[in-house]
Order: C-alpha cells, then structure tokens, then sequence
C-alpha cells in the first residue's frame, strides 16, 4: 500500500476475529471442565489437543510417511456416542481425515489406545456435518492397529 494512503479499518473482519475469538474461549472453557472432572492426567499438545494413553505401547509413533490403520469411535464431550469406524486406513498429508485427527495420530503409536479431545476448529469447524453441530468439539477413542 503507498505510504500516502491510509489503511481503512474493516469492521466486518475486526467483528469476526473477535467472535472466533469468543467462541474457542468458550469451547476451551467447556474442554478444560471435562479435563478438570476426569481422575486421569490428559496432556495436551502444542496444536491444542486434549490426549490420554489408556494403553500404552513401546512401539515406534505413527510417522508421516506411514499409513495408520486403526478403530476410533468418536463421540460428543457429552460422552453422545457420534461415529463408529473399524479397520480405517489413514495416509497423512492427503486430507482424508480432519486436521485434528491426522495431528493426534501423530502422537500416538502401533498398539496403543488413546482418547483425545479435539477442538472444533481442529474437528468439523463452523460448518459441522449433520451429525455434528457447527463449534463442537469431538472426543476420539482411538486404537492403533
């Protein structure tokens, strides 16, 4: 932009920014009290995946070279059971699955059962699905195979 010109103020895009803003404070509030409520220690990752190890392995983690074949079911942060899925075949980079689930397959290995706790804005997003509300966080069971 020439140094002659002003930068004009977008108030539609300053509105948006701000009620993304509220939204994932909410959802975030809404993840840290179902965190808070379990006797176990999740952890979460940079990215902002909520993840527990209920069966640990000492197998190599998943790398993204590599094709993750594993059961998941997914469900509500209500505990509402969403989707079942067996035997499902997961090649990183070619967007087969949603964001928040090729990044918390990542952090899991081969034989190992983790539970994760997926942000919506690493899930379905503002667009849902029709099982899935728009701004839902997800909660995965997952078994790598």
């Amino acid at each position: 932009m020439p140094s002659n010109k002003e930068q004009e103020t977008d108030s539609t895009e300053i509105y948006l920014r701000d009620y993304n803003q509220e939204i994932i404070q909410k959802e975030d509030s809404a993840i840290l009290a179902l965190v808070s409520a379990q006797t176990i220690q999740f952890k979460k990752s940079h990215s902002g995946i909520w993840y527990y190890s209920q069966k640990s392995t000492s197998n190599p983690l998943f790398t993204t070279d590599s094709v993750a074949l594993i059961n998941y079911k997914m469900y509500s942060i209500q505990g509402e059971l969403l989707s079942e899925e067996e035997n499902i075949s997961v090649r990183f980079g070619k967007k087969e699955v949603t964001p928040g689930l090729e990044e918390a397959l990542k952090l899991m290995k081969k034989g190992e059962t983790v539970r994760f706790i997926i942000p919506s804005y690493l899930a379905f997003g503002a667009q849902g699905t029709e099982l899935i509300p728009p701004f839902t966080p997800v909660v995965y069971l997952i078994e790598g195979l």
